[in-house]
């Protein structure tokens, strides 16, 4: 949200969100020069009331007047509203990856169906994305594999 509030050499210039962890960004105008304070809403929840929270920022905040306090609800209740999303999504951790050492680079083919790491361990292991099972170990490399890639738009060769 753009706005313009002016108080003792300060200007306020645009209220920006962080939706998590939850926040706002102030971006002011202060001598000449363009500056970022953040002001963090840990406690902000599905339940918080707006009204009482936009009061307590204003008294907080000397850059938050009673010119910005619409500007202020509004981003404050969309920041609430997407507290409410459904975050039902599911993660699941299929595979451990089987490098004895750790892992330099990964890479996709372009359908998403391999993937390629490389290794401090000098393999390159090819992966099935969609059983998560290793398909192929690629041993005989004299360093560490810093780089891989498939071979576009074919993706029918690897290089290592």
């Amino acid at each position: 949200i753009s706005l313009s509030t002016s108080l003792l050499g300060m200007k306020l210039v645009k209220i920006l969100v962080r939706y998590f962890p939850p926040g706002l960004g102030l971006e002011y105008i202060q001598n000449g020069e363009t500056k970022n304070k953040m002001v963090d809403l840990f406690q902000l929840m599905e339940s918080t009331d707006i009204v009482a929270l936009a009061d307590q920022l204003m008294k907080k905040e000397r850059l938050l007047t009673k010119g910005t306090r619409p500007y202020l609800l509004l981003t404050l209740s969309r920041l609430r509203s997407k507290l409410k999303d459904d975050v039902r999504h599911k993660f699941y951790h299929h595979r451990t990856m089987e490098h004895i050492l750790p892992i330099t680079n990964v890479r996709f083919n372009k359908d998403g169906t391999k993937c390629l790491t490389g290794s401090f361990d000098r393999t390159c292991k090819i992966w099935n994305t969609t059983s998560g099972n290793l398909s192929t170990t690629l041993e005989g490399h004299t360093g560490v594999v810093f780089d891989i890639t498939f071979n576009y738009p074919f993706d029918d060769r690897i290089i290592s």
